[in-house]
């Protein structure tokens, strides 16, 4: 997903309603939580590693 919407938003490929979307996602913040991940690339991503609160802010 991290390299799929940011191409929708670039390119405009794809159903109109489509495009609308990735075009609103892509510069908004974005948190991911993994236990895996080293980094993102996403624009206005953030990881968050390790134990995450109900809030989703990291304990």
């Amino acid at each position: 997903m991290e390299r799929a919407w940011p191409a929708i938003a670039s390119s405009g490929v794809g159903p109109q309603f489509v495009f609308d979307f990735a075009r609103k996602i892509d510069p908004n913040p974005k948190y991911v939580v993994s236990w895996t991940l080293d980094h993102v690339s996403w624009q206005n991503s953030f990881l968050l590693k390790g134990p995450v609160s109900d809030d989703g802010h990291e304990k």
